[in-house]
């Protein structure tokens, strides 16, 4: 597989364990609608992510999943 592909593969994984405000977060860097369910939500961050994955678009996702870390840890 492509370098591309597998940072699309990466970026996928890591906002499966996303909740809804992170993928609200995303969608709102896309400046995409953050109505929805979460499985919606998803749907529209993977399109995002699998048409548009931009070098920002990476560090704001890992940004994102850093902060969800460090917030989770007791």
């Amino acid at each position: 597989s492509s370098p591309s592909s597998q940072l699309k593969e990466n970026a996928l994984d890591v906002i499966r364990l996303f909740r809804v405000p992170d993928l609200q977060a995303i969608l709102e860097y896309a400046r995409l609608s953050r109505q929805g369910n979460k499985r919606e939500l998803f749907e529209r961050c993977r399109i995002v992510i699998c048409s548009k994955l931009t070098p920002q678009l990476i560090n704001r996702i890992n940004q994102i999943n850093l902060a969800r870390i460090n917030s989770t840890r007791p």
